[in-house]
């Protein structure tokens, strides 16, 4: 793939993380805190998209949390 292809392909941040969620997340959802495998999605007017609570530990982790991606933009 060259530079030009992936440019299309990742667009933007949301078409990032949905090919990473696609991939990483096929599954199910694993909690990065606890390995509780029950989450949801968080959703609301003040809630960056991608972003879940374990229902056992109640912490928010997304696709980065505790990668080596963590904290990037």
């Amino acid at each position: 793939m060259n530079i030009d292809q992936h440019r299309k392909q990742f667009a933007n941040e949301d078409a990032c993380r949905t090919f990473f969620e696609s991939i990483l997340l096929k599954n199910s959802r694993i909690c990065p805190h606890c390995a509780n495998e029950k989450s949801y999605r968080l959703s609301g007017a003040r809630v960056r998209k991608g972003n879940y609570e374990c229902s056992r530990c109640k912490r928010h982790f997304t696709i980065t949390t505790k990668t080596p991606m963590h904290s990037t933009k």
